[in-house]
């Protein structure tokens, strides 16, 4: 239940272009271009948003407790 609160808790740190896109493609599984177009970017800024909110993601679990021991890494 921790590392579920924590990672809902990483996700609320995020921008909000940047949690929609990690929950609609990640949490909903839909589709990336289906996500994108909802959003209306183009496939560039997408990729680069996508990028970001998964590096910041990253970033926000390692501060995580729960996630310390694991060190999460983040690789485009």
């Amino acid at each position: 239940m921790a590392l579920y609160d924590e990672t809902v808790a990483g996700l609320d740190q995020l921008p909000e272009l940047e949690r929609t896109i990690l929950t609609r493609q990640y949490i909903k599984g839909e589709y990336q271009l289906t996500t994108r177009d909802g959003l209306g970017l183009k496939s560039s800024a997408y990729y680069r948003r996508q990028i970001k909110a998964r590096r910041h993601l990253a970033d926000a679990l390692n501060e995580a407790p729960a996630f310390q021991r694991l060190e999460i890494s983040f690789t485009p």
